[in-house]
């Protein structure tokens, strides 16, 4: 029979030796509902923070109304704020599970890819803090005003879009968001690379050299996104 440990013990191996962790919940059954816990947490509290930055953004979208197409925008915006946080998650989760069960396809080929998809859940912990960080931010944020009036020529207005992009990027709020998320992406990859060598048994400079591919996948899809505008 497996002996109980005590929550504290469990938090400080999650931060701390993550490995020891992930080796210990490999001892026990799987666990689907604390698995996918952090990712309905996180959609949640994410929702709750694209919900504060559009409320934020009412009033700049209210000035491109009746203005060609960017009056098009404004009604829809909230909700694909909302649906974009909800893929995000869910796309990043995928990503991450696939990437595990092919690293550990062409190492150790351990067939536990169910227990990978379960600890890649239970890696997603790590964007919690980082989640409620962002509800902070949009709750402290506030935009630059549009200076638009009723009059305003669409020029004009894409001018006001360029101000307005302009002085999200420099925001810094916004910026130690940004920075802050590069952070929590680190984190997330070394309890990914902690899940992959305790379910696989990989060698430590094999386990790096995974956490070092995934970090290279996770920069690269957020810099083609940033490069595509998202």
């Amino acid at each position: 029979m497996l002996s109980a440990v005590a929550p504290e013990a469990i938090v400080l191996d999650f931060i701390f030796s993550p490995v020891t962790f992930f080796e210990r919940r490999l001892r026990r059954p799987p666990n689907w509902p604390l698995a996918l816990l952090p990712l309905g947490l996180c959609v949640i509290v994410q929702i709750a923070s694209a919900l504060l930055f559009v409320e934020k953004m009412q009033p700049v979208l209210a000035g491109f109304e009746g203005r060609s197409a960017y009056a098009a925008w404004a009604t829809p915006f909230q909700v694909f704020s909302v649906v974009l946080v909800a893929f995000g998650y869910a796309a990043t989760y995928a990503m991450a599970a696939l990437a595990l069960v092919c690293l550990d396809v062409v190492t150790t080929d351990s067939r536990r890819g169910a227990r990978l998809a379960e600890f890649v859940g239970l890696s997603f912990f790590t964007q919690v803090p980082y989640a409620i960080v962002t509800v902070l931010i949009a709750y402290f944020w506030s935009p630059a005003e549009s200076g638009l009036g009723s009059g305003t020529s669409l020029e004009h207005v894409s001018q006001a879009v360029d101000r307005q992009h302009a002085a999200i990027t420099a925001s810094p709020l916004l910026s130690t968001g940004r920075l802050l998320s590069y952070y929590s992406t680190v984190w997330l990859v070394v309890l990914l690379s902690a899940a992959l060598k305790a379910v696989t048994g990989l060698g430590t400079k094999a386990a790096w050299l995974a956490a070092l591919f995934l970090l290279a996948v996770f920069v690269g899809i957020r810099l083609l996104g940033r490069a595509a505008g998202v």
